[in-house]
């Protein structure tokens, strides 16, 4: 007696299978984009506490001022890193 088995069932599985995989691509795919986007506004607000640095010094402003940036800035690479 030939052994007989259903394809269509393995299709089904196979199919299944796929589309958890694709299911998960996807959340990682989000997961990435989100950290991008995160990375990118970290940037930006780096490049603003830089600026707004240069200014003060250029404009006369106090030791603790500067400190608070130059501090607030290095919490902001901490976290940077962090996120890569």
């Amino acid at each position: 007696m030939p052994f007989r088995f259903p394809l269509q069932a393995l299709l089904h599985f196979r199919q299944s299978l796929e589309h958890q995989q694709e299911l998960r691509l996807r959340a990682a795919n989000q997961q990435v984009a989100q950290v991008r986007h995160a990375l990118e506004q970290l940037d930006g607000r780096i490049r603003q506490t830089q600026t707004l640095s240069s200014q003060s010094l250029a404009s006369g402003t106090t030791g603790a001022e500067l400190s608070f940036l130059q501090a607030s800035e290095a919490l902001m690479h901490t976290r940077r890193l962090e996120l890569e």
